[in-house]
């Protein structure tokens, strides 16, 4: 038999989560912030075409076929420019990790440095 949790504890988990989405998104909204997300999503779209290009170079290997050197950079340059709208389109969430995993120091610095405000009531004891 499952248990419920009570309503309010539902509701206070949506608002923990609001909450903290929206101090996300106002990091991002810097341009540390920024430049944090794009050098993110770029290292997932470069990891996706490196996978898709070996994946690419097996088949290859296994039919024996071979396009010129030619094709193979203009393939290349295919690869990435779709490797990158499919980061775009919200990817593997690999690009979502890494800005969270780096998102705490990112938040000290800006805060450090004067250029994201603190939270509310918290008074910093260093």
């Amino acid at each position: 038999m499952s248990t419920l949790l009570p309503h309010t504890t539902t509701t206070q988990s949506q608002s923990a989560v609001s909450a903290t989405q929206a101090g996300e998104d106002a990091l991002r909204n810097t341009p540390a912030g920024r430049k944090l997300l794009k050098a993110a999503q770029e290292f997932e779209a470069h990891l996706i075409s490196s996978w898709w290009q070996e994946a690419e170079k097996d088949l290859d290997d296994r039919s024996g076929g071979t396009l010129g050197s030619g094709l193979d950079g203009l393939k290349g340059f295919a690869m990435n420019a779709v490797a990158m709208g499919i980061v775009g389109a919200g990817g593997l969430g690999i690009a979502r990790m890494i800005f969270h995993s780096l998102e705490p120091a990112l938040r000290r610095n800006l805060q450090d440095s004067g250029h994201l405000p603190g939270p509310k009531g918290v008074v910093d004891s260093q």
